[in-house]
């Protein structure tokens, strides 16, 4: 194992043009000592062209279709790098990201990292996140404002091979990288570069932007936190307690309700979450 390799996990289940330009943006990377792991997580697209073009660039493994968490997952599982990243298969990476990251993380001696990342796609004119605030010991604040962007990440292998728990929720369908983040805070110190090395693609169908995703995560989240007793209630203050109780109610009555295949009821039903999700909403952002 060479030294300081790198391990970039890329799950793929639809859209082999941006997967395509992903990986470029890897084999790009100014950093070299890299393996670039793609997950195909059951995709039915033709990946001939694709597998013809880098199939001396990567490590393909396709299994059934299991959701991103399994597919991240597996990507850990198969990796043999001292050092793990994520990327999603639409999102981009700026040249230098991993020699920038990796040289910080070395220097400060850090066990993770995220990055500020540019915001774009979906018709919207580039927008920098910056998250340069976010750093340090971010538990249990995490729990109600947590803006790492999965792609953005990096970790040391040895923090995750150390605890088996620290892995992607596979039962979760939005919110699995937000629960994992918050498993690792609990441990470790969090270390964060200013300058936006990553480009997250927003498309209508990010969970982020819709309003019923976005009360599946935090019910899920609070689920897991309950049923792995991750927090004791004296962490959490007792208004965020209520936010993410009152969040896990209202998504078993609109999961009820939800069943229907009917686009039309569809949208009632987000608009319906938007309304509901206000309240809670606002405290979590409240606690920034």
């Amino acid at each position: 194992m060479s030294k300081n390799l790198v391990s970039v996990i890329i799950p793929f289940y639809s859209g082999a043009v941006w997967l395509e330009e992903a990986v470029e943006s890897v084999i790009n990377q100014t950093y070299k000592n890299i393996e670039i792991i793609v997950i195909n997580d059951g995709s039915e697209e033709d990946m001939t062209t694709f597998l013809q073009r880098y199939k001396n660039d990567i490590i393909y493994f396709k299994q059934t279709n299991a959701g991103v968490a399994a597919a991240r997952n597996k990507g850990v599982e198969i990796s043999k790098g001292q050092y793990i990243a994520f990327l999603d298969s639409d999102d981009l990476w700026m040249p230098m990201k991993l020699e920038k990251q990796l040289s910080f993380m070395i220097k400060s001696e850090l066990i993770w990292s995220h990055t500020s990342y540019i915001k774009f796609g979906n018709n919207l004119i580039e927008e920098i996140r910056d998250v340069s605030n976010f750093e340090g010991d971010i538990f249990p604040k995490c729990l109600s404002y947590n803006p790492i962007a999965t792609p953005t990440v990096v970790i040391k292998r040895s923090a995750l091979y150390e605890d088996y728990n620290l892995r992607f929720a596979t039962g979760m369908k939005s919110g699995e990288d937000s629960l994992l983040w918050l498993k690792i805070a609990k441990k470790f110190k969090l270390g964060v570069i200013e300058e936006p090395l990553v480009k997250v693609r927003i498309r209508g169908s990010n969970a982020a932007l819709r309003a019923y995703a976005q009360l599946r995560a935090k019910a899920q989240i609070w689920d897991k936190i309950k049923r792995e007793d991750l927090i004791n209630k004296s962490e959490v203050k007792l208004l965020v307690r209520g936010a993410f109780s009152y969040c896990s109610v209202i998504y078993r009555i609109l999961a009820v309700s939800g069943k229907s295949e009917r686009n039309e009821y569809k949208k009632s039903l987000e608009y319906l979450a938007r309304v509901l999700y206000l309240f809670p909403w606002l405290i979590f952002r409240s606690q920034r």
